[in-house]
């Protein structure tokens, strides 16, 4: 459990700047993504694409996700943790993703760019021999000034090994590459006019020459000619990478997932969760690098009247809001997320299908504890629901985040009833609740230590509801409940136009994340810390580390009945110091 805690901490690291290796490189033309999908079956499941690896990979160290997970950095990581054991299995990691990235071979076909295709697998063999379905499921692709592939590495790479092999009538390249352990990998490879194919099988390489040939290729898929227009147009600056999803095709291999596990029940479960991917399509989306950071832009295509009864509700719900809790968002704030989710109601419905006994159980002890059914205190609320993060303050016993958590309302008075339901539960416990009228609001307190401001707080209106710790938290939000929300100028400064007016229309999901200013707001936390336990948490210096290398990081989702739209926009801290709004 520690390991996998360990590990967590680091992804969520990665994904935090993971944004900085881009930045050590631009991208380039899209011109050359026709050329490769002609050699991609049209059945194909993913298509990702990379873009100058080799400098990417070269810059990659001078960034601060380089020195994060550097080894010095990382073994005084785990030393720290007590996870000392975890060294051997992180430098063989590390090792072998840098040998990769550093070997001749690899730069010479890829460092320019790196294409992945993944195609069904066999089921079956999958049980059976899931390293040889994988390896006759993916395939890689690089273009060339149309060198071949004998040019490109039996004159340039020791150790690197190429002979003609004929199989179905194509003559293809088998290439066995030796590596520093003196370990030799075997590969199949094609090529033709500036494309090379290369794949652990020969399966997948050959799949993709019929393509070509057939003409029943990625090509042909109006899908896939809408994702390469939505790239050449969305990305002013050439791309650093491109994606396209099959998400149809996915969603049809659930049902057969059972080939893995066994049994009727998990055959059930998988048709069950294929159902929710129905009339969802297709997807695609690119990265690249803009005046104002790293950008990322995607699109979902869904068919309406085909989605699952809980995604279309969930869309419906999105079109029909005419409140936006942007208001919530101050100049001040460093953590800002809503959500349009399914309503809790639905999900109630997704438990009593699963086990209806235990759900009667449940049913009778709500009612019991909040003196109304479940199913209608469920439907009093959401299902938007969101966080701010707006502060950590200085308590006289210790730092203290200053969040909430809200959602929309839609019965108040059961709402009011489930909040004076809380009194009797803790009454007991020697906590007197009050409440008063604030406008045209109700708020309700629960004053648990008041002499530190801990007072747990919830303000109920016709609109929003707003839960927490802290008395002063809740009424100043509470105020602005139900308002038109704008965003603070200095955001509008920093983020742009675009991404700020996304920020504004958003009607399914947004995000405004400021960690800088919260590593800035964390050190009396990290301080008292210190002091408790007596020594520096490693890990917590080089988190905020990376946190300070961020100025903002924001997204938004908007949705429709034909598609789901996605902007995302990384703003590293400027090196003068000065931040991004400086720009």
């Amino acid at each position: 459990m520690k390991k996998k805690g360990i590990l967590l901490v680091v992804a969520l690291a990665a994904l935090l700047v993971a944004g900085a290796l881009f930045f050590t490189r631009g991208g380039r033309d899209t011109g050359t993504s026709e050329a490769v999908a002609s050699f991609v079956p049209e059945n194909a499941l993913a298509l990702v694409t990379l873009n100058h690896l080799d400098q990417m990979a070269d810059g990659f160290a001078a960034t601060p996700l380089g020195h994060f997970f550097a080894k010095d950095t990382m073994h005084a990581i785990l030393d720290d943790l007590k996870a000392d054991a975890m060294r051997k299995d992180y430098d063989q990691l590390f090792d072998g993703i840098a040998q990769t990235l550093d070997h001749p071979a690899f730069r010479a076909v890829f460092g320019d760019d790196l294409t992945v295709v993944l195609l069904p697998p066999d089921m079956a063999l999958l049980r059976d021999n899931p390293k040889l379905a994988l390896q006759r499921s993916v395939a890689t692709y690089a273009t060339t000034q149309g060198a071949s592939l004998a040019s490109l590495l039996g004159n340039l790479v020791k150790g690197v090994t190429i002979e003609k092999e004929t199989v179905e009538g194509l003559e293809l390249n088998r290439i066995q590459v030796t590596d520093s352990s003196g370990r030799t990998n075997t590969f199949y490879g094609y090529s033709e006019g500036n494309v090379l194919l290369l794949a652990q099988d020969k399966a997948p390489v050959l799949a993709g020459v019929k393509a070509k040939k057939g003409g029943a290729n990625l090509q042909a898929q109006s899908g896939y000619r809408e994702a390469v227009a939505f790239w050449q147009k969305e990305s002013a600056a050439a791309p650093m990478s491109t994606s396209y999803y099959n998400i149809a095709g996915m969603a049809a291999l659930l049902p057969q997932l059972d080939a893995l596990t066994g049994g009727e029940k998990k055959r059930q479960d998988f048709e069950k969760l294929a159902t929710y991917a129905s009339g969802i399509d297709y997807a695609y989306d690119v990265a690249f690098k803009s005046a104002k950071g790293l950008e990322s832009k995607s699109r979902i295509r869904t068919r309406y009247d085909a989605l699952h009864e809980l995604v279309r509700n969930s869309v419906d719900i999105s079109l029909a809001s005419d409140s936006s809790p942007l208001s919530f968002l101050g100049e001040q704030s460093l953590l800002f997320y809503w959500i349009t989710s399914w309503t809790p109601e639905n999900l109630l419905k997704l438990v009593a299908e699963e086990d209806p006994e235990d759900y009667a159980k449940f049913q009778t002890q709500v009612q019991g504890v909040l003196g109304i059914p479940p199913e209608e205190a469920a439907s009093s609320f959401g299902p938007r629901y969101g966080l701010v993060l707006n502060d950590i303050v200085q308590t006289k016993v210790s730092p203290m985040p200053d969040v909430a958590i809200f959602a929309n309302v839609r019965n108040r008075a059961n709402v009011e009833k489930l909040a004076g339901s809380v009194n009797q539960i803790v009454a007991p416990y020697g906590i007197a609740g009050t409440q008063q009228q604030v406008d045209q609001a109700r708020l309700y307190t629960w004053p648990v230590m008041n002499e530190v401001g801990l007072v747990p707080s919830l303000g109920v209106d016709d609109h929003m509801l707003v839960l927490g710790a802290m008395q002063k938290t809740v009424q100043p939000l509470l105020a602005k409940s139900g308002r038109t929300g704008t965003l603070p100028q200095e955001l509008m400064t920093i983020l742009g136009t675009e991404m700020s007016a996304d920020l504004t229309r958003a009607n399914n999901a947004a995000v405004v994340f400021r960690p800088a200013k919260l590593a800035a707001k964390s050190q009396p936390l990290l301080t008292m810390l210190t002091s408790t336990t007596g020594r520096e948490s490693v890990l917590s210096r080089e988190l905020i580390k990376l946190m300070q290398s961020t100025e903002v990081m924001a997204s938004a989702c908007t949705v429709g009945k034909e598609q789901a739209e996605f902007h995302a926009l990384w703003v590293p801290v400027a090196q003068d110091g000065t931040g991004a709004a400086a720009h």
